[in-house]
């Protein structure tokens, strides 16, 4: 019924003095050679795509951010989102590249539709850089989260609640576990008047058949 796309992605150095666009406003990637083009599921709901390693100069750490819009699906048509109705744009098709970039953008920056994700900070590393003690305690503590995480979700084991080491405040549920909790409070909010009047219901008749003896 619904589906997705994701544009407007860009990396910066995290000081917001390095900023460069990876993915456009149409959800096209600027530059195939770092960023590849999107790929999207059947259902238009995921997308991925393969990135080479890369980093700013004299900076370690890397910010990614992109908007992902939703939209509905018709019954019977095709996609608006997603990679059948996405411009495609090569690099050696000079007419099509300016014919998109004078088209407007699809989603507006206040579309209620359209939200900003944005990822950890990530960890680049030259083979002869060298680390603070604290940069390399937080990059082991953050590949055992990613192994650990990954690990139970191919033996089927990630639906237990999930504390980040690096993070104790929060805590993180699966949708099995958070809708189970919902229907357990569901019912018990449904099953406590109906109890408490049964047993308000069952003194009141004891009561009366002792006041008739």
């Amino acid at each position: 019924m619904f589906s997705m796309l994701v544009h407007n992605c860009f990396v910066d150095d995290g000081a917001g003095k390095d900023r460069k666009p990876l993915i456009d406003e149409h959800g096209c990637t600027n530059d195939p050679i770092i960023v590849s083009d999107l790929t999207y599921n059947s259902q238009a709901n995921l997308a991925f795509t393969e990135v080479n390693v890369f980093k700013f100069a004299d900076k370690v750490t890397t910010y990614f951010q992109c908007a992902v819009s939703t939209c509905m699906i018709s019954e019977g048509m095709s996609p608006r989102c997603g990679p059948n109705n996405r411009r495609r744009r090569t690099t050696g098709d000079a007419k099509e590249i300016e014919n998109n970039s004078s088209l407007s953008a699809p989603f507006s920056p206040d579309d209620p539709f359209t939200m900003d994700l944005s990822a950890e900070r990530i960890h680049v590393l030259d083979l002869d850089d060298e680390e603070t003690g604290e940069e390399a305690e937080e990059r082991r503590e953050l590949l055992k989260v990613g192994k650990d995480f990954s690990t139970n979700s191919r033996l089927g084991l990630s639906t237990g609640p999930y504390v980040s080491p690096l993070s104790q405040s929060t805590i993180c549920f699966s949708e099995n576990i958070f809708g189970a909790a919902l229907a357990g409070i569901g019912l018990l909010v449904f099953c406590f008047p109906l109890v408490t009047g049964l047993l308000i219901w069952r003194q009141r008749k004891m009561a009366k058949i002792s006041w008739h003896r």
